[in-house]
């Protein structure tokens, strides 16, 4: 009776909203990660002191990825 039929999509959306289900490289660096470690601390540095179009051209990424970087939303596992 605490069971139900749903679509892998439905009960991974149920997982996410309960908070029970994490991302497997939150916290790591994944396998498709273009900047090191240092490259993203780097970038952090360079945020106020140059435009998102220089430090992307730098580091050889897009303007997007240094914004994602600098918001928080990417590279999150490095200090």
């Amino acid at each position: 009776e605490n069971l139900e039929w749903c679509t892998q999509a439905e009960n991974l959306a149920h997982m996410t909203a309960e908070g029970r289900r994490a991302s497997p490289w939150a916290g790591k660096r994944g396998p498709t990660a273009a900047l090191s470690d240092e490259q993203v601390r780097s970038i952090r540095a360079a945020a106020g002191s140059a435009s998102h179009a220089k430090i992307a051209e730098k580091h050889g990424v897009s303007k997007s990825v240094v914004g994602k970087i600098l918001r928080g939303n990417v590279y999150v596992h490095v200090q």
